[in-house]
């Protein structure tokens, strides 16, 4: 599996603004998911990034369940493209999940209040999002008017389906010791303890505390020149939107290094 999944692998570039691997912290407790699993990272308007994955891991573990981790939308061309794939591989195969991330909350957030709280989500990514429903975005300081308007005509161009599903998307999924989030967890409390705010935006504590549950949390969010998995945690989020490089990660059970391999298009 070590040999199959780094074929595909590249680490020779960085990531503009992004982190580099924290330093491992001691965590002496093996991945142990109820069965091996793929979960991709923050796709961000990617189609073409999220097919040509697909197609890898089709010939690369056709059989395993795959967990988005959320972000589909914003900041890339494609967001339309990316949530009609992936609405459709949900509801095709019950093995296919897709978790919320920050940026589909905030979508959400621009549907249902555009000149309050949802009104941040046009500098955030939304103008793309809009333009790859071929809507044009609200300038940069449109009257409210415009925004509620703009917030309108996206509701009528992703129409009232696509709206419902990305509103039930669930917040995290949970395999044996292993748990997917969008972007962290309180190491200090137990998953069913977590607050949105936490999975959707990350904590503090996060990549400067382990648990003590034995709990692997994979996730996105936080961008990394490279995935990693160590110190109780697996980072999935390589920037596809600014990079080109789209990441999975294989998760099977044992120690990390052999146990999670990644594998990138």
């Amino acid at each position: 599996m070590k040999s199959l999944f780094s074929r595909f692998t590249r680490r020779d570039r960085t990531v503009e603004g992004s982190s580099s691997v924290p330093p491992a912290l001691a965590y002496e407790f093996p991945v142990a998911p109820l069965e091996p699993f793929v979960a991709i990272g923050d796709v961000h308007g990617r189609d073409d990034l999220l097919a040509a994955l697909l197609a890898e891991l089709t010939r690369a573990a056709p059989a395993a369940p795959l967990v988005l981790l959320g972000d589909l939308v914003d900041r890339g061309p494609d967001s339309a493209a990316v949530l009609t794939r992936v609405k459709a591989m949900c509801e095709a195969h019950a093995s296919v999940v897709c978790l919320k991330g920050n940026h589909e909350q905030m979508l959400l957030d621009f549907l249902d209040d555009p000149a309050g709280r949802g009104l941040k989500w046009l500098d955030f990514g939304g103008r793309e999002t809009m333009q790859s429903f071929k809507l044009k975005a609200p300038a940069a300081k449109a009257d409210l008017e415009d925004v509620a308007e703009a917030a309108e005509a996206l509701e009528d161009a992703m129409g009232r389906d696509l709206i419902a599903w990305m509103r039930q998307l669930p917040t995290r999924w949970m395999s044996g010791q292993v748990i997917a989030v969008h972007a962290a967890l309180d190491p200090a409390r137990a998953p069913v303890d977590q607050s949105d705010r936490s999975v959707l935006w990350g904590h503090p504590e996060f990549f400067t505390k382990t648990r003590t549950d034995g709990l692997w949390v994979v996730h996105g969010h936080t961008i990394f020149s490279e995935p990693y998995a160590s110190s109780g945690r697996i980072s999935c989020d390589t920037g596809a939107y600014q990079t080109g490089r789209l990441s999975a990660a294989l998760i099977g059970s044992g120690a990390a290094d052999a146990a999670v391999q990644f594998l990138q298009a």
